[in-house]
């Protein structure tokens, strides 16, 4: 009697699950969902690796006119992603991203991030990157970030280690503490008092640059 009563309670709810619910099947079902949890595979260093060969893309469900501010996608400590990234919202990089980042507005990175970086306004914050980087308006690198690549933007401004080219719209801003190794091309510059700039310079504007500053 117990198992006729189990087995009669699990049918009421499958089928109360199908009126409710014309998409759900039962495990038994072709088109059951599943969810593999070796998909969502677990390092012996405790990070969760999400590897995907194709784009990640991060939407909104939300009509923009209705919304008071843009949504963040935040990639979160202790989580690694293998794959490229496309988002129309903003997006936090804490952790570490073997792929290029994309986004229709701003990113902010305080990992580290193998790959191109496309976005509107560009904050790179102690973190580590190889690949080039465009901003289509600001670029703001500070904290002793390390970056390998050639930048892109409308205005920079650098408290870093820069090894790569570098090509601004408008102007670049160099801080104290700043090392590049490479061209720099701009319409002005502004390079600080204990910057180290190894480039050959292409300015169309004004340059201002203190007699103790290092230019080879």
């Amino acid at each position: 009697m117990k198992w006729g009563f189990v087995m009669g309670t699990k049918e009421n709810f499958n089928q109360a699950m199908h009126e409710v619910f014309p998409f759900y099947k039962n495990a038994k079902g072709s088109d059951a969902g599943e969810i593999n949890s070796s998909s969502l595979a677990e390092k012996p260093d405790g990070k969760n690796e999400i590897k995907r060969k194709d784009p990640i893309l991060f939407r909104s469900n939300y009509d923009p006119l209705m919304q008071q501010s843009l949504e963040t996608t935040y990639v979160s400590k202790d989580t690694k992603i293998t794959g490229k990234i496309v988002s129309k919202s903003n997006l936090d990089i804490c952790e570490d991203v073997l792929g290029d980042l994309e986004s229709q507005n701003s990113i902010k990175i305080s990992g580290k991030v193998e790959g191109n970086i496309i976005g509107k306004n560009i904050e790179i914050n102690n973190a580590v990157i190889k690949g080039n980087i465009h901003a289509s308006e600001r670029l703001h690198i500070v904290n002793q970030s390390e970056i390998v690549g050639d930048l892109f933007a409308n205005e920079i401004e650098l408290n870093s280690i820069i090894n790569g080219n570098i090509t601004v719209k408008k102007g670049i801003n160099i801080q104290k503490d700043t090392k590049i190794v490479g061209d720099i091309t701009a319409q002005t510059i502004d390079i600080e008092k204990g910057a180290i700039v190894k480039s050959m310079l292409n300015i169309a504007g004004e340059m201002k640059v203190p007699d103790e500053n290092l230019i080879e």
